[in-house]
């Protein structure tokens, strides 16, 4: 969430956040920097975009997604998800920020997690773009939406040094997507189980997409800033050429994509990482998927019960959307 606002699409009934960067003091996820050049106000991304039924099949939209509005697969499918996302700062609620001030907020969304985890089948997906710090030099088509409004920006850190930040395309993703490529990953590995548990000052594994292959090997590191803090990922496998997630409507092609393992953190108290990191980590890790029968209301029913205990037990302003049209998958 490092140097980016939210805006969600009112037509999936859950929240499919998109980012952009703007001129805001980025205290709320504890990102260090301050966006020195884009002077737009914040209200010109205050908007819910409607992706209405009478969109083309796949739109006109640059860059690395387009969109498929065929509600009629997830008919077909046979289950459906509830969208489990953060309600601070709607109706009565209190901000984000006022939230964040609470001694106990990352204890909040610790267990929050703990107990969706042991309690549901939950999937994670969250679209959380890395930066590289200095000058890029790479090529355009790793950067966010492929638009130069996202190349060597000249932020001010807090103790005024000018830097040059290029924000990248790159995803987050959870044990259950990553089963979908076990059988995908032909050069190099997907994720294994070691990987989804944070090992402080051991480098994060990373899959990449198939374009930076020219660029990159199994085993190279990179060295990025990832939501609040700079740390080091190393290449374990790419992605075949051509690959694609569908998500709700969106299409990524993940050929210049960056992909994260959402890990867990066993113990938060030691885990080396500070709070700013570990508050908007968990915020986002809480905004997750719950797959629910879609020919059984009871099965619905009874889960959304479960979240929502959970949500008074730990105290924490959640809500759930469902959407009504949901995939994951992977694809060629």
């Amino acid at each position: 969430m490092a140097l980016f606002k939210k805006v969600t699409y009112k037509k999936l009934n859950c929240y499919v956040s998109i980012f952009l960067i703007g001129s805001v003091t980025l205290m709320l996820s504890g990102c260090s920097f301050k966006s020195a050049i884009s002077k737009k106000d914040s209200s010109d991304y205050d908007q819910t975009y409607d992706l209405s039924d009478s969109q083309t099949e796949e739109s006109s939209d640059p860059g690395y997604v387009t969109y498929d509005n065929n509600y009629e697969k997830s008919k077909k499918s046979g289950y459906n998800y509830l969208c489990i996302s953060d309600r601070y700062g709607m109706s009565n609620n209190i901000s984000l920020n006022e939230f964040r001030n609470q001694d106990d907020c990352i204890e909040k969304l610790y267990s929050f997690h703990e107990l969706i985890s042991k309690k549901l089948d939950y999937l994670e997906f969250y679209e959380q773009s890395a930066q590289k710090i200095g000058y890029y030099e790479g090529a355009l088509n790793f950067v966010l939406e492929e638009n130069e409004e996202y190349l060597n920006q000249v932020v001010t850190s807090e103790n005024g040094k000018k830097e040059y930040v290029t924000t990248l395309n790159t995803i987050e993703i959870g044990k259950t997507l990553n089963e979908q490529l076990k059988d995908v990953i032909l050069e190099g590995r997907c994720f294994n189980d070691d990987d989804f548990n944070y090992q402080n000052n051991n480098a994060i594994p990373v899959i990449l997409g198939a374009d930076y292959k020219e660029s990159y090997k199994i085993g190279d590191t990179l060295s990025l800033y990832y939501i609040a803090d700079t740390f080091n990922f190393k290449v374990v496998g790419f992605f075949p050429a051509d690959y694609t997630l569908k998500h709700n409507i969106a299409i990524y092609s993940l050929n210049n994509f960056i992909c994260i393992p959402f890990f867990d953190i066993e113990a938060i108290s030691s885990c080396g990482l500070d709070k700013d990191f570990l508050f908007s980590y968990y915020l986002e890790k809480n905004n997750c998927y719950v797959a629910y029968d879609a020919k059984n209301s009871d099965d619905k029913k009874a889960k959304e019960e479960v979240i929502n205990d959970i949500i008074k037990r730990t105290n924490i302003c959640y809500g759930i959307d469902e959407a009504i049209y949901s995939q994951f998958e992977f694809s060629d």
